[in-house]
Formats: C-alpha cells, structure tokens, sequence
C-alpha cells in the first residue's frame, strides 16, 4: 500500500475514457495517503468533500464515478503532499510540466477547474 508518494503522470485509472472528458477539475495536491485520492476511495475526506462539491452545484452524483460518468476528470496540479499550509513555488513548477502531459490525454476538454492556490 502506497502511504505517500509521487503519482505517476502517465497513468489513468481505468474507468477513465479520455474522449469523454469534456471537463478537467484539477485541485492543489494528493493527499497524504495516498489511499484518499479520488480513485483510491469511496468514502475517504477527500473524495467526500469533492462529491458534496459537485451536489452543491446540482450535480446528481453520489460516487467519483458518478462524476467521471459526466465527462468530469479529476487530478492534482502537485503530485505529492503538501507539507504545510502552503506549496512552494518551485514544488509547483516541478510538477507542472507532468500535469501538461496529463491534460493532453484528453483531447475534448472544453473546461478546466483550477481548485486551490497551487493549481491556479
């Protein structure tokens, strides 16, 4: 079991179809076990918090799944914990150049979500 780690750019977890994303919601970094991601739990803080979101907005949905079935991809801008209130700068740009790789596996987005300060 990964606990805290980097995750990998390349990667998609399977039940993302990269033609049917039309929507990229990319927040601030992983979380600290990496067993929270969107794509590693049900019902960890991380992907509750991120469900609530999307049902605030009116969005029906009631699992990460849910929203991926909208054409909703949901990433970190930082692919590694944030280790205090902050991201520094050089972490951020250290990991940008993956996120860009990322974001070309989707040739449909129409929107992207920037969520925290490290992803804006």
């Amino acid at each position: 079991m990964i606990k805290r780690g980097l995750m990998p750019a390349s990667i998609l977890p399977a039940n993302i179809k990269p033609k049917k994303i039309r929507v990229v919601m990319i927040c601030e970094a992983l979380p600290e076990n990496m067993m929270d991601y969107f794509y590693s739990s049900t019902d960890s803080l991380y992907v509750t918090n991120t469900i609530a979101a999307f049902r605030s907005a009116g969005v029906d949905a009631e699992s990460i799944n849910d929203i991926v079935k909208k054409g909703v991809y949901l990433t970190v801008a930082v692919r590694e914990p944030r280790k205090g209130l902050t991201v520094p700068a050089e972490t951020i740009e250290k990991y940008s150049f993956a996120l860009e790789e990322e974001l070309k596996s989707f040739p449909g987005i129409k929107a992207i979500l920037l969520m925290g300060d490290a992803a804006i």
